[in-house]
């Protein structure tokens, strides 16, 4: 068996690999790896799902993103839907006309991060309403994320 370090890049096979980000990294791992193996990272269209599958890649497919705001997002897919919502390109935290502010290196990281902030602050929705927020804003789930993370700050303190 050999060992990670010694892996080749995998040449993409995949014919929508830059939907499945890890497919490559999966092909190789195959050849290691007996073990089934999960892949996930930015599946949202059923037929590149069924060609992760059927090429080998992975023995179980991963949709995280677009579970965090529907649920049901994988029977979605089984019923026939072409295709997940892509939520993360119609979030922002700057408004259209600082957009511009994203070219800074640090104020890109900064709006990724709060990007991602507005999926925890989605899977908080599911677990405090049983149901997704897709009203909440991308500034105000960076607030209630900060809120959360001070609070639980504040309790791991008191518990030494």
């Amino acid at each position: 068996m050999r060992s990670l370090v010694s892996l080749n890049v995998v040449r993409p096979r995949l014919r929508l690999m830059r939907e499945a980000y890890f497919v490559d990294f999966a092909l190789a791992m195959q050849e290691v790896v007996t073990i089934p193996l999960m892949v996930t990272g930015g599946f949202r269209r059923g037929d590149v799902v069924e060609e992760a599958l059927n090429s080998g890649a992975a023995d179980v497919v991963g949709i995280g993103r677009p579970m965090c705001v529907d649920v049901d997002a994988p029977k979605s897919l089984l019923n026939g839907a072409e295709e997940l919502v892509r939520y993360e390109n119609q979030l922002s935290l700057f408004p259209s006309y600082l957009s511009f502010l994203t070219k800074i290196r640090v104020l890109n990281s900064l709006a990724s991060f709060a990007v991602q902030f507005w999926y925890y602050g989605q899977l908080f929705e599911l677990a405090e309403n049983g149901k997704a927020d897709s009203d909440l804003s991308v500034f105000q789930a960076v607030k209630l994320h900060m809120k959360r993370e001070s609070a639980w700050l504040k309790v791991r303190k008191k518990l030494g």
